[in-house]
């Protein structure tokens, strides 16, 4: 069970870092629009590598997606594991909002901004609030890839052996049982020569 667990926790770490990386960048984008306003802002609160965000949040996404889906498919049918949607969305905001605000402080440590400034600035309210709408949309993104394990799991279930189909399938199947009873004590008949 222990194996479960550790599995469980990875793919839920994983979409956790995924969403706090990706409603982080979200945020920027719609507190500074353009390209040249949100450089500066990014390079004046500490950012140091923003244009790796993108490309890990979808790496970190794809590895959620497959440790997910070998969970699942470990788990057996039915099992989304102990947490259902609205669970899973507040696990993913807890963790990605206190990722962010740890995030959002040591970048403002490293630069000149104040850390007391940082819980007035518009990019940093406006990423609380992405951190909870990422989470959700995560949660469902879970649900949809659960109920396609599922239907795949349905489509490969094993097809019963021709052997037993034939078996149910057979003459002496689709007569009645009395019918036989009158003419012998076996289902052979008599000799043709």
């Amino acid at each position: 069970m222990r194996g479960g667990r550790v599995i469980s926790s990875v793919w839920l770490a994983l979409l956790a870092f995924a969403g706090l990386l990706g409603a982080h960048s979200l945020s920027f984008v719609l507190v500074a629009p353009h390209d040249h306003q949100r450089d500066e802002l990014l390079r004046s609160t500490g950012h140091a590598a923003p244009d790796l965000f993108g490309p890990v949040a979808v790496a970190a996404l794809v590895a959620a997606g497959v440790a997910f889906v070998g969970f699942q498919l470990r788990a057996g049918s039915g099992n989304r594991g102990s947490l259902g949607r609205g669970r899973i969305a507040l696990v993913l905001w807890l963790m990605q909002t206190a990722g962010f605000v740890l995030l959002e402080s040591a970048e403002r440590l490293t630069s000149s901004h104040p850390l007391a400034e940082l819980v007035a600035e518009p990019a940093f309210l406006v990423g609380l609030v992405a951190q909870g709408l990422v989470a959700v949309a995560g949660a469902l993104l879970l649900a949809a890839l659960h109920r396609t394990v599922e239907a795949i799991r349905r489509l490969l279930r094993p097809v019963p052996q021709l052997e037993v189909a034939v078996r149910h399938l057979s003459p002496t199947s689709l007569t009645p049982r009395s019918a036989h009873r009158h003419y012998s004590w076996s289902l052979r008949g008599p000799p043709l020569s």
